[in-house]
Order: C-alpha cells, then structure tokens, then sequence
C-alpha cells in the first residue's frame, strides 16, 4: 500500500479478479467485459480499503440545484468526473508504467 502512493497522479493498469468484475459499480463505469478484466486509469489515491481510481460516467440530471424535479424532457446528461474505489480483494495484479511517453502512445492523456 505505502509503495503505490508514490503513484498517485499517475495512470496505472488494474487486473481485476473474478469478484471485481462483477462489481456492480465498477461495471458501471468501466467497461470491464470488453477490456478482459483490465482497467485503465489514473490513480487518485491510496488507502486502507482499496485503491482510488479516477473514471468517467454520464449522469443524468433529475433534479435541479435546488431539489426540485426536472421535467423528462428537460433532464440533461453529463459526462462526469468520478473517483471510483477498487477494493483491494478485487486486485490480481497492478502495472505501472513510469514513462509518461509510453502512456500518451497506448492512449493515455495526462
């Protein structure tokens, strides 16, 4: 755990157990099926749970600023930002890759 805090900021490749891809969650925002148990992404933190994971999904607005319902035709969709925990029993395996150039080739952005 100590070691991968050096690694936050940086993007990392995630093995996901059998378990892990069956989280629903991170079904949700990762498409797991496709990418054979794999995730990809930039890690945003470290703790005693499991590992933090910035990911990407679309949200759909309901309900305004204020609380008040927003009308079906009116509702909005939004890429949004998320942070996104990866318990370490989910984990089979990491993969750091230190040059920054090598990430921007397979895909990467920073």
């Amino acid at each position: 755990m100590e070691y991968l805090k050096q690694y936050v900021g940086k993007n990392i490749y995630v093995d996901l157990t059998k378990e892990g891809k069956a989280d629903k969650i991170l079904k949700m925002v990762y498409d797991v099926d496709r990418h054979q148990d794999l995730l990809g992404d930039k890690l945003l933190g470290v703790d005693s749970i499991g590992i933090w994971l910035e990911g990407f999904h679309n949200v759909t607005y309901f309900y305004d600023t204020e609380g008040n319902p927003i009308s079906e035709n009116n509702q909005v969709s939004k890429k949004e930002e998320l942070s996104v925990l990866v318990r370490y029993e989910y984990i089979k395996g990491i993969m750091l890759i230190n040059d920054q150039t090598v990430n921007q080739k397979i895909g990467f952005s920073n």
